[in-house]
């Protein structure tokens, strides 16, 4: 018996996807793109305008959703968090990028558990649990489709008051 390479998926995905999946990675690993690390690299490569969309996209995401509101320097002590843009290039079936998004996301790195924070929470589905809802669907026949929320995580509510500069 020949012994098969892993290739990073279950058994029960289909080859098609798999060959999919590794022909659009191998593309976009050819195309030598470079993805920036911070707003600097971003606004000065020479996808400038491009990234510059995708930040004010995420911006307009944010503002129409109202996950915050400004308030005046604080003086009383409150620790005021930075902010940090991550990127990544969106690619399709054929490797070629098919889009940019932007995340500003609070800058964390300084904040200590028990002080600044007391719990981190990530939904997350299990793949055991959608093999068991594709299965259901398989067997009875169900319509599935896929559904993309953007911007889940700020969705929810805090309990607490965050204080974050205002981004650049």
């Amino acid at each position: 018996e020949q012994e098969q390479e892993f290739d990073g998926f279950d058994d029960d995905v289909p080859s098609e996807l798999v060959t999919a999946f590794h022909a659009a990675a191998a593309a976009a690993s050819a195309a030598s793109i470079t993805v920036p690390r911070s707003y600097e690299e971003a606004v000065r490569s020479p996808e400038a305008k491009e990234w510059k969309a995708a930040m004010d996209k995420e911006m307009g995401q944010l503002a129409e959703l109202k996950t915050w509101i400004l308030v005046p320097p604080r003086d009383d002590g409150s620790k005021i968090l930075g902010n940090i843009w991550t990127y990544v290039p969106k690619f399709d079936a054929e490797g070629d990028i098919a889009s940019r998004k932007a995340r500003l996301v609070v800058d964390g790195r300084g904040q200590i558990l028990g002080v600044n924070y007391n719990e981190t929470f990530s939904p997350t589905m299990k793949s055991a649990s959608l093999r068991a809802i594709h299965t259901l669907a398989a067997t009875y026949d169900w319509p599935v489709h896929q559904v993309d929320v953007n911007n889940a995580f700020v969705r929810a509510d805090l309990e607490e008051t965050v204080y974050m500069r205002r981004p650049k």
